[in-house]
């Protein structure tokens, strides 16, 4: 172990907890040895200490410890939550955020890939013209369209019913036993998304099931 750590101070970088230490231009992220990036800091005070967790991941664990405290508060085991005093530990607005909303370009290109289509490409240097009929993806149309026109979640697509689709009103029911939150929601529907649905359950054979039927290939 010695001999590795003395390896590691020769190329510039040594092992650190859960942290990545730049140091000599070089990042890499070990196992921890206090004491030894320590002696490192020491000999080399221009090194820099990039943390190797995110906000989200810190968040969570956060979040657990205050789930925990609440419980202890209310088993008396504990008068007051750290969490319940000064500024709030957990900062939701500081997390990377993962929404993106595709562009009309990559919807209408993903949303054409659906249908039949030309395709051109090249083959050893040889330029190759096939058409593709588009019947392999044309059953995901609907729940393509579905997803980008009410931002439903993939559970709430696939058990999605047909008592849940009101043709009359143009409102799609989200019922608590579907969705995530454990909350009931009413989603309206666009134009195409009506003609979308009016269209499957016409052509398709009728049964509770919605979208689900849009998985079934032809």
């Amino acid at each position: 172990m010695q001999a590795a750590w003395k390896a590691e101070r020769a190329s510039g970088t040594f092992r650190t907890p859960s942290l990545k230490f730049n140091s000599a231009g070089r990042t890499r992220t070990y196992n921890p040895s206090v004491a030894l990036y320590e002696r490192e800091l020491k000999k080399n005070p221009e090194a820099k200490l990039i943390s190797t967790r995110t906000i989200a991941s810190v968040n969570r664990e956060l979040e657990l410890m205050r789930a925990m405290m609440r419980f202890a508060k209310r088993q008396g085991y504990v008068t007051r939550s750290p969490f319940e005093m000064g500024a709030p530990l957990i900062s939701k607005a500081d997390e990377s955020r993962r929404e993106r909303v595709l562009t009309h370009e990559e919807e209408r290109r993903l949303l054409a890939a659906c249908e039949a289509r030309v395709v051109t490409y090249e083959r050893q240097g040889k330029k190759i013209v096939a058409a593709d009929d588009g019947a392999r993806r044309r059953h995901l149309k609907p729940l393509i369209i579905t997803a980008l026109d009410t931002a439903m979640r993939r559970g709430e697509l696939l058990k999605l019913r047909w008592r849940d689709v009101d043709f009359m009103d143009g409102v799609i029911t989200i019922t608590a036993m579907n969705s995530k939150t454990a909350r009931a929601r009413r989603v309206a529907m666009t134009l195409r998304l009506r003609a979308e649905l009016e269209q499957l359950r016409a052509t398709r054979q009728v049964t509770r099931m919605c979208l689900c039927l849009a998985l079934q290939i032809p």
